[in-house]
């Protein structure tokens, strides 16, 4: 499926817009308009429309930074954080949080009904958060249980621990 929560999206046959705020399935979507009322609609009877992507979309993150000297190093501070989207109140979108002085090489796998989906892999650099998944609010009961694979790495001096 090329379409996410909260993407917005254009109509093709009509003049309407709005923002992706159900995936059904392969081939219908949910798509919210300004009247916050959700219509299903076939995903190829819909476009994306440019420019209304998140900022953290496509950048890549340098992750062999220097930490400042004068800045302690940070160890702990990792969380997962839940927001309602702006346009669409029915999705929330989770991040995680990344508070450590470490670059996290995060993934995030989805389970449901014995099948796994990844969800998300990458990078994300010390005192950042990104988004790693978006869920529909009135399915609450049927989200996928999430299981994170975190390596903390960090490029410059750091506390060595004994045991």
């Amino acid at each position: 499926m090329k379409y996410k929560l909260g993407d917005f999206v254009r109509f093709v046959d009509e003049k309407m817009e709005g923002y992706v705020t159900r995936i059904i399935d392969e081939q219908m979507i949910g798509v919210t308009g300004d009247d916050d009322f959700e219509i299903p609609v076939l995903a190829n009877k819909v476009t994306t429309v440019h420019g209304f992507e998140s900022a953290q979309n496509g950048k890549e993150q340098a992750i062999n930074k220097q930490q400042p000297s004068n800045v302690p190093f940070q160890e702990r501070g990792v969380y997962l954080g839940v927001i309602n989207d702006a346009k669409a109140n029915s999705v929330v979108h989770f991040y995680l949080v990344n508070d450590t002085s470490y670059h996290l090489l995060t993934t995030l796998i989805t389970e449901k009904q014995q099948q796994s989906h990844g969800e998300y892999a990458g990078i994300i650099a010390p005192k950042t958060s990104i988004k790693v998944y978006s869920g529909q609010l009135a399915d609450l009961q049927l989200w996928p249980k999430f299981k994170f694979q975190v390596l903390f790495y960090a490029g410059g001096e750091m506390p060595v621990h004994s045991p």
